[in-house]
């Protein structure tokens, strides 16, 4: 019986995830740090001009471009591709376990 394919995707992607960017390549971006959720990034496109957008479940949201003229009326070509956060580059930004409940104190009986 073979073995099963055990390749480790880079950040947990796979086929079903690409094409994807890192928060890295977009140069600035927003997250939530109790989640780990990346909320939003600087757009790529230098047709953007480096607006931040919307993260919406993991994709680039949909944002119009300061430059419609220079795309020929088309959308930006980023819109839908899924941002990774890799917190292994940056260990003190990841998800951080929620704090334990506080005890309140009671009062003896």
């Amino acid at each position: 019986m073979p073995e099963p394919l055990s390749t480790a995707l880079p950040f947990g992607c796979g086929p079903t995830c690409q094409p994807w960017i890192t928060v890295e390549q977009c140069g600035l971006f927003t997250f939530d740090q109790q989640t780990g959720e990346v909320l939003s990034v600087k757009c790529p496109s230098m047709n953007c001009f480096g607006q931040m957008v919307k993260v919406v479940r993991g994709r680039m949201a949909d944002h119009d471009s300061p430059m419609d003229i220079a795309l020929g009326g088309q959308k930006c070509p980023w819109i839908g591709i899924r941002v990774v956060f890799d917190p292994t580059r940056y260990p003190d930004l990841a998800a951080q376990p929620a704090p334990p409940p506080k005890r309140h104190p009671q009062a003896g009986r």
